[in-house]
């Protein structure tokens, strides 16, 4: 009976060992073909980690290098890849982009400028919009832009605010042509006030002007547009803007006639800019001191209107009076000395905007015009409630001339 036990156990014992050889020659045979497993990375001290790489990541590199084609990428960030040109290159008639966009839509916006001028500006659309890449070409005429150092900028607009320049990879280049800047001519007028963008020739400044403002002129500004505002630091009397006969970075005639027939007597100041293409902002102001002689008398309120019961330098309140107890409707009756006669108005209750929008008075700034707003409501989570009255600025549409009106909210 022993030796029958003892044979099993042999025979169990050759069992287990050739079933675990078995399992040791599965996990060390290599992958077909001599092949690999990618997954596993190494770390910095010679440790293996399994990993497996994003799809995306995978699909990402294979789209971009498919496209490219074998194309070498010369310049590059996160959203553009660029094939040509190099940065630095020489370039003459025509400039020629070309590469890869991983932007919003596909949009790629483009703008070509030189430090001081803008030359051009516009937008392409590449092949395929974010997260894959898409081709995009852009060409440029360079026949209007003068020989010398330049730069272009690729970039794409926020999805979420509009903001310019994001993502944006800049391209220097060296522009060689026979393009030369036109230079006023000296025998033209006498120059009686000037910056890089405009050059005077009438009025001086400090003249005394009547009826009507002429301005005469050369200006070197993006597309030629010339922008004027006239104001005395408080109204703002006109604004708006004409078009000279070039250009930048060529100079350009222009002429800018204003009506002064409801400007009252005394000192005004016309402002001459440019708007910057990025933000739209003012860029080389030049301000030209004037004085306004004519028999406009800026109409002051009557003495028979209601009591005044809140006012600022733009408005005069009859109703409602500060704390006044409200239901569901806020009704204000004033006066309004306000830019193109435009005010705006905002209720809240301290946590939440609960009406805005504007309305129009009888007349503009500088003369006082009727206005009456009728502002209803529901929910309020407060007992107290504020009315602001306010004009937007024209040149940055901040606002000014604030004026806060408390009231109370009945049954809250």
């Amino acid at each position: 009976m022993k030796g029958f036990f003892k044979r099993w156990m042999v025979v169990a014992a050759c069992l287990t060992l050739f079933v675990a050889c078995s399992q040791d020659d599965i996990v060390e045979d290599p992958l077909p073909n001599g092949g690999s497993d990618t997954s596993a990375e190494e770390d910095t001290n010679g440790n293996s980690e399994a990993t497996d790489p994003k799809d995306g990541e995978r699909e990402d590199a294979a789209n971009w290098e498919d496209l490219a084609d074998g194309r070498e990428v010369v310049l590059e960030n996160e959203a553009f890849k660029i094939f040509e040109p190099s940065p630095n290159a020489e370039v003459e008639t025509e400039l020629v982009v070309r590469g890869l966009a991983k932007v919003y839509e596909g949009t790629v916006h483009y703008e070509l400028e030189d430090g001081h001028y803008i030359f051009a500006s516009g937008f392409v659309t590449a092949s395929n919009g974010a997260p894959d890449w898409g081709e995009f070409e852009i060409f440029i005429d360079l026949r209007d832009v003068p020989s010398g150092a330049a730069t272009l900028y690729l970039f794409e607009e926020s999805a979420k605010d509009g903001a310019w320049h994001k993502n944006q990879l800049a391209i220097p280049l060296e522009v060689a042509n026979e393009k030369e800047v036109v230079e006023p001519n000296n025998p033209g007028p006498e120059v009686v006030l000037e910056n890089e963008s405009f050059k005077i020739f009438d009025p001086a400044p400090n003249s005394e002007v009547e009826n009507q403002l002429v301005v005469r002129g050369l200006a070197r500004v993006y597309e030629g547009t010339v922008q004027y505002e006239l104001e005395d630091g408080h109204y703002i009397f006109a604004s708006g803007f004409v078009t000279a006969s070039n250009g930048a970075p060529d100079w350009g005639e222009f002429e800018l006639v204003i009506d002064l027939a409801k400007v009252p007597s005394g000192s005004v100041t016309l402002f001459l800019f440019e708007e910057n293409a990025k933000d739209g902002s003012w860029k080389n102001q030049l301000a030209l001191p004037l004085n306004v002689i004519n028999g406009a008398v800026i109409n002051e309120p009557d003495n028979s209107d209601p009591e005044v019961i809140l006012e600022n330098n733009a408005f005069k309140v009859f109703q409602p009076a500060p704390y006044t107890e409200v239901e569901n409707q806020v009704v204000v009756r004033g006066l309004a000395r306000v830019f193109e006669a435009t005010l705006q108005y905002e209720l809240e209750d301290g946590h939440y905007i609960l009406a805005r929008g504007f309305t129009t008075a009888s007349d503009g700034a500088p003369e006082w015009g009727e206005f009456e707003i009728l502002i209803d409501f529901d929910y309020v989570s407060n007992s107290t409630v504020t009315l602001i009255l306010f004009e937007e600025s024209a040149k940055d549409g901040s606002r000014i001339n604030e004026l806060v009106i408390p009231l109370t909210v009945k049954n809250k």
